[in-house]
């Protein structure tokens, strides 16, 4: 079966999935190497490209699942809710994933506009997981107590 074909017959969830992954931890991360070190970004096998790119983009988002993570064994261990309730790992997944596309990109587009270095572009990343991170305890702690919270984006309840 060639790659199309499997590509043709992923469901909707799996497209969204793979989606998000490519958005972002891939993409970002190429623009990332390619706009800080063209040479290197030209030169690299492909296959090392691709771990680069992932090693690049992944503490942003293993910080904020890993809050989401923590926050929900502790809250379902104290009795505050049933496991689950702040969804499953593949809600997760989503969720920090377009959290992850939206730091990585806006790095990415002051790294660009400025024309930041290496130690800029840590910073920036570093300030805005920062602010992630409490955005996602405000969001764990206040917003899933709410009548209103919808567990998972994913269900079709």
């Amino acid at each position: 079966m060639s790659i199309l074909e499997e590509v043709k017959s992923l469901n909707p969830s799996s497209a969204v999935l793979l989606a998000i992954f490519f958005v972002s931890f891939i993409a970002p991360a190429f623009l990332l190497i390619y706009r800080l070190n063209p040479e290197l970004f030209l030169q690299i096998d492909t296959a090392k490209l691709l771990i680069l790119a992932v090693s690049l983009t992944s503490p942003s988002f293993l910080a904020l699942f890993f809050i989401t993570w923590v926050a929900d064994l502790v809250l379902t261990n104290m009795g505050y809710h049933e496991r689950g309730h702040l969804g499953s790992f593949v809600d997760w997944f989503v969720t920090h994933g377009i959290s992850n596309t939206t730091i990585l990109y806006l790095v990415t587009f002051i790294t660009y506009a400025f024309g930041l270095g290496v130690k800029g572009v840590i910073w920036w990343m570093v300030g805005l997981v920062s602010f992630y991170m409490v955005f996602e305890l405000w969001r764990v702690l206040v917003v899933a107590k709410g009548p209103n919270f919808k567990r998972s984006a994913l269900d079709r309840d």
